[in-house]
């Protein structure tokens, strides 16, 4: 598995490997504009890094060309990580409405991704999912509660919904037999698990640097394993 994908990485043309370069410094200024408090330029930094990952799969497109069994992955990975953009600029706000909309936004983003590895492949190893899974669940386990008192029914049952969205959008990213895309779920739960403790349940120390670390490295990943 891993070796296919190593093989894979080691034959990308010069211009996949500038978009790469291009949202790794992207994402490495956002770091550090949230490390350092700087909203005004996380405003532009934020949803600058997810146009420049979107630029990966358009220059492997552009180099490669597209297998007609593969057509309908990279669809449903433009629309994942568009509807991510969204989801970015919507939650450059605090406010109880942009964080639905932002909410909504990756919900449909990781409803995409779940259709993208359903047909990339369905055989994988799951059993480490359910590990994932529940360690994600036993961290957040107090977030549901919150939500129910800071917004009712309007709020509690959208972030329901959007738990068990991204459940299934694990146990999808392990059927796929891929160690990049299993690993890049697996942190991208790990991130929205920050995200909720750290919005819903009490501040964490350096929380939302860790939530964007974690977005970032786990969205690459997942670009990369669909890619390999």
């Amino acid at each position: 598995m891993w070796s296919v994908e190593i093989r894979v990485w080691c034959r990308l043309p010069l211009m996949t490997y500038a978009a790469w370069s291009l949202f790794a410094l992207v994402a490495l200024a956002d770091w550090v504009a949230v490390a350092r408090g700087d909203r005004r330029a996380e405003a532009v930094l934020k949803p600058a890094a997810t146009l420049a990952l979107i630029a990966v799969p358009a220059a492997a497109l552009v180099s490669f060309g597209e297998p007609d069994a593969s057509v309908s992955i990279t669809v449903w990975l433009f629309v994942a990580l568009f509807f991510g953009l969204l989801g970015d600029i919507a939650l450059l706000s605090d406010s109880i409405p942009r964080f639905k909309l932002g909410l909504a936004a990756f919900l449909v983003g990781h409803l995409a991704y779940l259709l993208a590895f359903l047909q990339t492949g369905t055989d994988g190893p799951v059993g480490a999912a359910f590990t994932v899974l529940f360690l994600a669940l036993v961290a957040t386990r107090h977030v549901l509660p919150e939500a129910w008192r800071m917004g009712g029914p309007t709020l509690a049952i959208p972030v329901a919904a959007y738990t068990l969205v991204i459940g299934a959008m694990l146990f999808a990213a392990f059927g796929t037999g891929i160690g990049l895309i299993a690993v890049g779920a697996s942190i991208f739960v790990a991130s929205d698990s920050i995200l909720s403790v750290n919005r819903f349940v009490r501040p964490l120390p350096r929380g939302h640097l860790m939530v964007m670390v974690t977005y970032h490295v786990g969205q690459a990943l997942i670009v990369a394993g669909l890619l390999s």
